[in-house]
């Protein structure tokens, strides 16, 4: 759903010309394996206002150099 309004608001997006939503769907299946393997953080962005998303951000970067930090010692 989060997906479908954000196509929906901007039509300039050259990869999904055509029937948006089918293509995006094409794409982020071929993608989504590539995206799971090489992401150190994930993010869930469905729902919350910008800075809430933002501290969210901070927050999971704060965890994952903290434990980066571990690892190297």
């Amino acid at each position: 759903d989060t997906v479908a309004e954000r196509i929906a608001r901007n039509s300039a997006r050259p990869l999904l010309a055509g029937d948006a939503m089918a293509r995006w769907e094409t794409l982020f299946a071929a993608r989504k394996p590539v995206y799971t393997r090489l992401a150190d953080i994930t993010i869930d962005v469905r729902s919350g206002t910008v800075p809430e998303i933002a501290l969210r951000v901070e927050e999971a970067l704060e965890r994952f150099m903290a434990l980066k930090e571990e690892v190297q010692q």
